[in-house]
């Protein structure tokens, strides 16, 4: 009868483990679905504000920094971008646990 009883207190505790699990996983996703959107919102200015200085670079005197400019626009989207797969990671693990 104990052997029993002690297996029900595991499947218990093991059940409340996997509800805090999937709590947290949750909150997690909850909160990357948030940062991810507004980095869609940021990687859409600066590949607006990348287009418009790609376009005038090679008309304005200053192409040099401007060049340098779009350079580092170019860099800000690549950050961006591996921060975007990693939200979007987060979230795809809790689909699949869902």
């Amino acid at each position: 009868m104990s052997t029993l009883e002690q297996l029900e207190l595991n499947l218990q505790k093991l059940e409340a483990e996997e509800r805090a699990m999937y709590n947290q996983r949750k909150a997690e996703a909850e909160e990357a679905q948030k940062t991810l959107e507004s980095q869609r919102k940021m990687y859409t200015e600066i590949s607006e504000k990348e287009k418009r200085i790609l376009s005038i670079k090679d008309v304005k005197f200053y192409k040099s920094e401007y060049q340098e400019l779009a350079k580092k626009y170019a860099q800000a989207k690549k950050v961006l971008e591996a921060d975007m797969k990693k939200q979007e990671e987060i979230i795809n693990v809790f689909e699949a646990i869902k």
